[in-house]
């Protein structure tokens, strides 16, 4: 548990801010429409996205819209939080509640005070904390462990995710009675390479700033052929892995620009990798009527198959290798979607970065989650 710092990144805001998004009755808003609307409510919001594409940055600006925003914004990283522990994190407990608990502790409800808690990769909720917070949220009343008295809640809660909260239902490892009340409103943050290019190069170059400053060096920019590696990179790490790339090629650089070889290695082979599996997707695509001449069952095969590698390829095109995201996109589970690449000899590599529906990267498995991974939960 952290109080969120108060440093300025309205620029990495400002790249999915104005992000137009299509709301149930077909109704469009930009994002920081929806942010000064949601700002005035006490509604609690449920924020998708993929790891490092900004999901805090959102909630602090819903934040400091808010009229909260003269108190604190408390995150709390579920994941980060062993099982056995999170309760207490949130609830606090009274002195010799358990065994060490030599003095009484406030959870994360009291500590937001009257400000903001976000409840960060929620997903990892145990499925016994999740019946409490359930109630803490319509009751807007808790208890700390080991006590009686009830307190009440003051702060705002929002809640951020990388799950796929909807298939965890069906996988009976999140509760749908608490899905239900977290998800009134749902806010979901674009991926990095969703916001395109010459956003990327702004972001990258205002973090090449930061990074100049921070190593005590004089950097002017990005060589051509650097900053086109950056701009087609698919960044499956999102803002996150920019900045860590733009620090690594800051230190290790050697003149006043940062030249195409400073990258790290991920940026450079990874651009190099999506074209050739969009060179490999564009040789696989066919298009022409079928003849009549053949029986029924084999034109209809060929049919398939032609409809087959085209929709391949055009998953290709459009999400390059990552393959949770042509996945999401489809409709279809991963493992069905790499049968049908083998199949038509289409090869996009496993990403290296572990990822459900909205990827969280970079971050290993937890014990929570290999617990959960057969579809049913275990107990402890």
């Amino acid at each position: 548990m952290h109080e969120s710092d108060a440093v300025s990144d309205s620029f990495i805001r400002s790249s999915f801010l104005n992000e137009v998004i299509t709301l149930e009755g077909g109704a469009s808003r930009t994002l920081d429409e929806m942010v000064q609307r949601l700002a005035a409510s006490q509604t609690t919001v449920l924020i998708h996205g993929e790891s490092g594409s900004g999901k805090t940055h959102l909630a602090r600006a819903i934040h400091e819209a808010s009229p909260r925003a003269r108190s604190k914004l408390l995150v709390v990283n579920c994941a980060a939080i062993p099982a056995s522990l999170i309760e207490n994190e949130l609830f606090g407990h009274e002195r010799g509640a358990f065994t060490g608990a030599v003095n009484t502790q406030e959870g994360a409800f009291e500590a937001a005070g009257d400000g903001t808690l976000l409840l960060d990769e929620i997903g990892e909720l145990p499925l016994g904390c999740q019946a409490k917070l359930l109630r803490a949220l319509e009751e807007r009343a808790f208890e700390r462990i080991g006590s009686r008295q009830t307190r009440m809640l003051r702060a705002r809660i929002l809640v951020a995710t990388n799950r796929d909260l909807e298939a965890m239902l069906v996988d009976a490892t999140f509760r749908k009675d608490l899905y239900f009340r977290i998800s009134t409103v749902q806010l979901r943050v674009p991926s990095l390479r969703e916001r395109g290019g010459d956003v990327i190069a702004s972001l990258a170059e205002q973090l090449l700033r930061e990074a100049a400053r921070a190593a005590d060096r004089q950097i002017i920019g990005f060589s051509p052929r650097a900053i086109e590696a950056i701009q087609s990179y698919t960044w499956p790490g999102n803002i996150r892995e920019l900045r860590n790339a733009i620090e690594h090629a800051a230190v290790l650089g050697r003149g006043l620009s940062i030249e195409f070889d400073e990258l790290p290695a991920a940026v450079r082979e990874g651009n190099a990798e999506t074209t050739a599996l969009r060179e490999s997707a564009a040789s696989n695509t066919d298009t022409g009527p079928i003849s009549a001449s053949q029986q029924y069952f084999a034109a209809r095969d060929e049919a398939l198959a032609r409809f087959e590698r085209n929709y391949l390829a055009g998953l290709i095109r459009d999400h390059g290798s990552r393959v949770a995201d042509a996945a999401r996109a489809s409709g279809l589970s991963r493992v069905h979607l790499y049968r049908l690449f083998r199949k038509h000899g289409l090869k996009p590599r496993m990403e290296a970065y572990a990822d459900s529906k909205f990827g969280f990267a970079s971050r290993p498995h937890t014990l929570r989650e290999n617990r959960v991974r057969g579809g049913r939960p275990r107990k402890s």
